[in-house]
């Protein structure tokens, strides 16, 4: 065999090496890119569940949770801080299931539930003092409604 034989075979063992490094990155690429997809699904059900368990371990924390959805200019001022708070987390939590979505993390399945959910707290007696606290996320959430 020539130099210039064992030179060529190892240039193809080389490209070939390099193809086969190539799919190797592929395919943990798109593990890794499935892992994040798992952990986003996981962190947003994760967030909800502490949520709903927060309020619906308190008797006290459902009652100012439900007056202010339905009657929040009733509310003292510390209740409405309450409220405020617990909602700006529920805010924070389909912020974050729109913004997986629209990265790709997960899929707009999840997201309507998630903005369906928060649209139809939206729609309570006291809509319009929410609204204006909360319109930027509400015409976030109708935009991708569209």
């Amino acid at each position: 065999m020539s130099l210039n034989q064992v030179t060529n075979i190892a240039e193809i063992a080389a490209a070939l090496a390099t193809v086969i490094t190539l799919a190797y990155l592929a395919i943990q690429i798109r593990s890794n890119n499935n892992i994040q997809k798992a952990e986003s699904r996981r962190s947003v059900l994760n967030h909800s569940a502490q949520l709903a368990t927060a309020i619906g371990q308190s008797s006290e924390a459902s009652d100012v949770f439900y007056r202010g959805l339905t009657a929040y200019c009733d509310l003292k001022n510390s209740e409405k801080l309450q409220f405020e708070f617990m909602f700006s987390v529920l805010a924070g939590h389909c912020s974050l299931a729109f913004t997986d979505w629209k990265l790709g993390f997960s899929d707009q399945d999840s997201f309507d539930t998630t903005s369906r959910d928060f649209y139809r707290m939206l729609k309570t007696p006291e809509y319009r003092v929410l609204e204006e606290a909360w319109s930027y996320f509400r015409e976030r959430f109708l935009q991708a409604q569209k």
